[in-house]
């Protein structure tokens, strides 16, 4: 015979509070395990951006090696604790890092608090604040070793270090920190003789007169083997290559004018022979460039 189900109203009355309080808890674990949000996964890229605006105000992101300015911090903490930051890294209120509103991502930078003299070195993987003004914005832990946890703002010094490589993370507090000196109080590297010498970074085309014209008016590129990375309307995202591809080795910037709009290329060369180029372009391409080709063009 079919056994009946009791309500919990033919539970004797010794019996039913414990019977709620398991349906109760049941409950409560079925619920968290169907709502629960999965984890964000980390995919950490390098990033300068174009232009955007938030609150009325535009701000340009750009590489600024000589960043250095003074200003008022803030910090944030659990509201985005577990969430992807701007350049696809996973924010950690525990570790060291900060939020820019314009500096490359991942970047390294020096931040004094100028209210009791402590500075820390800190990872750059966000963009932000966006409020009062403010010039930075700390993770909690980075605002507790500054020393300003509780009073929420302080009055600090940022000077931009070097650029972060993405193979590393945001430091824990008390982590030895390996830059302590800032781009404006490195020495000047020494020279080094490498293959290939690529001409200075900053030789752009001479555009002079092209509106009357109707012509490109460029500079000859040197002949030889060219590796073409890839092209670009906005000469800001070029630089943010030549960054990015900085631990490769020099490169240059090529711009030209197609009778409507200026293209910007970024290059690597000239190379003595097409082997070597190629070692050079298979390089770019396990750095995350699939569009690196070879070019042997001059003009």
């Amino acid at each position: 015979m079919k056994r009946p189900v009791l309500s919990i109203a033919e539970f004797p009355r010794r019996d039913r509070r414990g019977w709620a309080i398991s349906l109760l808890l049941s409950l409560i674990l079925v619920t968290g395990c169907s709502t629960a949000p999965p984890a964000a996964k980390p995919s950490p890229h390098f990033k300068i951006g174009a232009p955007y605006k938030i609150k009325g105000r535009w701000y340009t992101p750009a590489v600024d090696p000589d960043y250095r300015e003074v200003g008022v911090a803030s910090w944030y903490g659990s509201q985005f604790h577990g969430k992807p930051t701007a350049n696809g890294e996973i924010f950690d209120r525990r570790l060291l890092s900060a939020a820019h509103k314009t500096l490359p991502l991942p970047s390294l930078v020096l931040v004094e608090n100028l209210e009791n003299g402590r500075s820390l070195t800190l990872r750059v993987n966000d963009r932000g604040p966006f409020a009062d003004d403010r010039i930075i914005d700390l993770s909690q832990a980075a605002a507790r070793t500054l020393g300003f946890e509780e009073q929420g703002l302080a009055r600090v010094r940022v000077s931009y270090v070097d650029r972060a490589p993405l193979t590393a993370k945001a430091e824990k507090p008390g982590a030895r920190q390996a830059v302590t000196r800032t781009a404006r109080d490195r020495p000047a590297p020494t020279p080094q003789v490498t293959t290939p010498q690529p001409p200075d970074n900053d030789l752009i085309a001479d555009l002079i007169n092209r509106q009357q014209s109707g012509a490109s008016q460029n500079v000859d590129i040197p002949k030889g083997h060219w590796v073409r990375v890839d092209e670009f309307d906005d000469r800001n995202l070029a630089q943010a290559v030549q960054f990015d591809l900085s631990d490769i080795g020099a490169s240059r910037i090529d711009t030209v004018w197609d009778g409507e709009r200026e293209r910007h290329a970024v290059l690597f060369g000239p190379f003595d022979d097409e082997i070597t180029a190629d070692a050079w372009r298979a390089a770019i391409l396990d750095a995350g460039y699939p569009n690196a080709k070879l070019a042997s063009a001059v003009r």
